[in-house]
């Protein structure tokens, strides 16, 4: 679901051209709670994701409802932190046309707390 008539379709994600000058862009969403039927974690979290855009930015309205997918726990949506992880960096990185950082945190049952970085695109990992 695109917001403005700026953005294009990019793999599975929507696109905005960068402004010139912009050197960073970290994107920080929460992830859906719950999402494991079996454990009913995560209890709460949130996912990073992070680029040096080339050409363009990721659309922020279509991000939001991506990551709801990407970690909700749905039909054909990754089951395991990894998973997430790993996808949400492809499929970012595909759209964007370079590379992306993203780091998931979660906080799980019982008393965890997990962080998952991943990469895609040729990034070197980075940031904490």
């Amino acid at each position: 679901m695109k917001i403005t008539v700026r953005a294009v379709k990019s793999g599975e994600l929507h696109i905005l051209p960068v402004v010139e000058g912009v050197q960073v862009v970290r994107h920080r969403l929460p992830v859906v709670p719950g999402a494991c039927p079996f454990s009913g974690n995560p209890v709460k979290g949130w996912i990073e994701i992070r680029y040096s855009p080339t050409t363009a930015v990721l659309e922020v309205v279509d991000l939001a409802r991506y990551v709801a997918w990407v970690s909700g726990g749905r039909e054909g949506a990754p089951q395991s932190a990894e998973e997430v992880a790993t996808q949400a960096a492809r499929d970012c990185s595909a759209a964007l046309g370079h590379a992306v950082w993203v780091c998931l945190c979660l906080h799980l049952r019982p008393s965890q707390r997990l962080v998952v970085k991943a990469t895609a695109g040729g990034l070197a990992e980075g940031g904490d």
